[in-house]
């Protein structure tokens, strides 16, 4: 074999490990794709084989729908049932053409990488529901000053036993299908900046999901009307809260212009007549400085509560903030740690709560560690010569209800003080390398201006020899430097004859 032929046979077995390693061989893409309605449940789609191949190759074509159910037609038709019920979309059919069907398609969406389907996308044989001539004679009510009732009549050439539903879209973003004539909705002012429209439209029937009920809806008019609040809005209050303690429920606010007289109204939320007919009004409201404040007599355990506050010119409605009691914080020093204990809220549970500790450390820049209420404790690094200041506040979770419940920052609780460091060894160890230094230098310098004395000059022997063989002994002339001894100074001897009689009177 020629080295040209092995190498084409080689190429060759490699092109048939590739074809065998993978499931099916991806063909060019069918044409002319295209579909109709059987009716208005049966779909049939159908194309044609691409062009280029033999007339009598026996293809197979992998259809898909929405990218998830595969299946595999000998054809080049399909027919399959469809409800709208099933999908809130429209169906997106993709069609591969394949030298034969697969037996196990796991990897099929892998293998068809970087091949390009025939894509179809279909809409339903008529909207997924029917849009009728719009309600007439639309009008409005206020129940009180938080619930809207809109009511309206059937349009008219309707048959009288026909039970059409209702679209109602509050400015243009929710949707609710209403089965009667009727519609009550609780609305706030401080919810939104302007006022309130709504659009309604006559249906065969509700749709399970509306998602495309905006798009399936153009070229209908719906009957529409706009509403005012039953008084203007004003800005009357700023920081309303209402502390959410166990048995009472205690408001403060600041009002926007202490002139005026104000009214303050509060029920528990909701459409129902028992709801509304649970408007109290504050009747003992107390000054706190810049603040009033009120006790609303409502079980606290309500979960949320309309506020009404009005004057002669306008009116606000909101839900309150509710706030807690900043959690007290115990801190006990272990060994080199401090750990700091929050005590819970008084209300809810354990677990409903999350707290965030700050602190500082000798004053400088502040850390914040959240807890869990299952765990209402943190441990910090103790330093000894600082001062730590801790602070915390508390929060809830949605683990328990929907209500958004939190606190403001304790006070700061000291612990320690700001002590000067131990510098002994810093100290030390500056100091006594200068002494040594200075020591070093000192003695350098001495040794220098000594060394004569300290190191003198030690005269050569060989020198000296050498001069003593070559000049021989020489007499030493006057005015060398030889060694003239020092007279001794004598005294004077000076003797005295002593007469002899005088000798012997003295021994007598």
């Amino acid at each position: 074999m020629t080295p040209r032929g092995f190498l084409t046979s080689l190429i060759y077995t490699a092109m048939i490990m590739t074809l065998h390693c993978k499931a099916v061989l991806l063909l060019p893409p069918p044409t002319e794709l295209s579909h109709e309605w059987l009716d208005e449940f049966t779909l049939r789609l159908f194309w044609k084989k691409p062009e280029g191949l033999p007339d009598n190759s026996e293809l197979k074509f992998m259809v898909m729908e929405n990218n998830k159910e595969e299946v595999c037609v000998g054809g080049t038709n399909y027919t399959r049932s469809l409800l709208t019920e099933e999908t809130d979309s429209d169906w997106t059919y993709s069609i591969w053409t394949l030298d034969k069907c697969c037996t196990n398609c796991s990897t099929f969406q892998e293998d068809s990488k970087g091949h390009t389907p025939a894509t179809i996308t279909i809409k339903p044989p008529k909207p997924r529901v029917l849009l009728l001539p719009p309600p007439t004679e639309l009008s409005h009510e206020w129940l009180d000053k938080f619930t809207l009732r809109l009511f309206w009549k059937k349009p008219e050439g309707l048959p009288d036993n026909s039970k059409p539903k209702f679209m109602v879209m509050e400015n243009n973003k929710e949707e609710v299908c209403a089965g009667g004539t009727n519609y009550t909705k609780s609305l706030l002012t401080e919810d939104t900046v302007s006022d309130w429209t709504y659009s309604i439209w006559t249906l065969d029937k509700c749709c399970t999901n509306c998602s495309t009920f905006q798009e399936d809806s153009k070229g209908h008019t719906p009957a529409i009307i706009t509403i005012k609040p039953p008084k203007p809005r004003a800005k009357v209050v700023k920081d309303f809260r209402c502390f959410y303690d166990p048995n009472i429920l205690s408001c403060s606010w600041i009002p926007v212009n202490p002139s005026l007289n104000l009214t303050l109204s509060y029920r528990i939320m909701g459409e129902l007549e028992e709801c509304i007919k649970s408007l109290k009004r504050c009747d003992q409201p107390y000054s706190l400085g810049k603040k009033n404040g009120c006790e609303l007599h409502i079980d606290p355990s309500s979960n949320n509560i309309f506020v009404l506050v009005e004057t002669e010119a306008g009116m606000s409605t909101f839900k309150p903030v509710l706030v807690v009691r900043p959690p007290e914080l115990n801190i006990i020093e272990e060994g080199d740690s401090l750990n700091v204990n929050l005590t819970p809220p008084k209300v809810g549970a354990a677990a409903c709560w999350e707290y965030e500790v700050c602190y500082k450390q000798c004053m400088v820049m502040e850390t914040c560690q959240n807890t869990t209420g299952s765990n209402s404790a943190i441990k910090v690094p103790y330093d000894k010569h600082c001062l730590y200041e801790f602070k915390a506040k508390v929060r809830s979770v949605n683990l328990c209800r929907d209500l958004q419940i939190f606190s403001d920052f304790s006070e700061a609780v000291p612990y320690g003080k700001n002590e000067p460091p131990d510098r002994t060894l810093t100290v030390v160890a500056i100091v006594i390398p200068i002494i040594l230094s200075i020591c070093v230098i000192l003695s350098c310098y001495c040794l220098r201006r000594h060394s004569t004395i300290i190191c003198p000059t030690i005269p050569d022997p060989s020198t000296i020899f050498k001069e003593m063989m070559m000049n021989g002994p020489k007499d030493p002339k006057t005015g060398q430097n030889l060694y003239m001894p020092v007279p001794e100074r004598l005294e004077p001897c000076r003797v005295i004859l002593v007469p002899e009689n005088c000798v012997l009177q003295q021994n007598s």
